[in-house]
């Protein structure tokens, strides 16, 4: 799928360009009514990794891979890491070999050579630089599920870390939060085969001067896209994001569309108003009140500091055997 140029006609002409089967999966998706499973029996996951391998092979430029590879084979072949990247793209083996390679690209830039061949450990791999933005919490991932047994990916504007020199920062969060949502033993599984909802707020960071904020915001929107679109094994199944007025919505038209590709396009929604108005349609979407934070009109009263203590208490035991199967 290829990258459109955004204005509301065109949207409307792309997302009818598309399949009828192409709209109803996104529509089950945004909804949260998929009534087919992809049964991974042992025999279709085998054949599925051995195509994968192959598709590897055919991807001509994949010096990071190849470089992973090297440093770390046992974990880059592991069937559990690689089928995080074919689910993320529905066991098409084609798309998740591309996906792959990318990610290691990708990874490398943000996390560096020392700390990129092997699993994703916030006490690891936040350096001393992203501690506000790991503080903040601008991404999270909230602790309910959706009816549909969906993680939820919150991206909030306003506790941005938004410092000119701390946008890598921001983009290493997404990384981390991705990975515990793919990774997680309680919500691993489904998070991979259900894939994920993101709910966005297209505020201002606080203590950020509007032409700096939306400056550093724009310059920051094609990465935070790319890399959920084609680098990370994640799968987002609905964008819902909150504008509060006609501004934001035309600062989310100009800087975030753009960037979304056509499958992402049709599952993306926008609400602008106050916040009764569109909390009975993520509820529909299987998001009900009790699970939305209060930060988007919710419920949710989320201590976001408690979670991430126990996050990292269940890392360091994560990590202690991992060090272990490495000795």
């Amino acid at each position: 799928l290829q990258q459109p140029s955004f204005s509301p006609k065109r949207i409307s002409e792309i997302l009818l360009m598309m399949s009828s089967e192409e709209r109803w999966r996104a529509a089950q998706d945004v909804y949260g009514q998929e009534d087919v499973v992809m049964e991974e029996t042992p025999e279709f996951v085998t054949l599925k990794l051995e195509r994968f391998e192959e598709e590897l092979d055919a991807v001509p430029e994949k010096e990071a891979y190849e470089l992973a590879l090297f440093t770390n084979q046992e974990y880059v072949e592991s069937a559990d890491f690689r089928l995080m990247f074919l689910r993320a793209d529905r066991f098409d083996e084609r798309a998740a070999a591309r996906r792959m390679v990318k990610y290691w690209n990708r990874k490398i830039e943000l996390f560096g050579t020392d700390r990129a061949f092997r699993p994703i450990f916030f006490s690891l791999d936040l350096i001393k630089m992203d501690e506000i933005a790991l503080e903040k919490g601008g991404f999270r991932i909230m602790p309910r599920l959706d009816e549909a047994g969906r993680p939820i990916l919150l991206s909030y504007r306003p506790y941005y870390d938004n410092r000119s020199d701390h946008s890598e920062s921001m983009m290493r969060l997404l990384w981390c939060m991705c990975h515990v949502a793919v990774t997680n033993p309680e919500m691993g599984i489904d998070a991979q085969k259900n894939g994920i909802i993101a709910l966005g707020s297209s505020g201002i960071p606080e203590g950020s001067p509007l032409e700096t904020a939306i400056t550093i915001l724009a310059r920051s929107i094609p990465s935070f896209w790319e890399d959920l679109q084609n680098s990370l094994p994640v799968r987002i199944v609905s964008m819902h994001v909150f504008a509060p007025n006609k501004w934001h919505q035309h600062f989310i038209a100009c800087s975030e569309l753009v960037h979304m590709n056509i499958a992402m396009l049709a599952r993306y929604r926008q609400y602008c108003g106050a916040n009764e108005h569109y909390i009975q349609q993520l509820a529909d979407c299987g998001m009900s009140p009790e699970i939305v934070p209060k930060e988007l009109g919710g419920q949710l009263e989320f201590d976001y500091r408690e979670w991430l203590s126990e996050l990292l208490h269940t890392e360091r035991m994560q990590l202690e055997q991992f060090q272990i199967q490495r000795e």
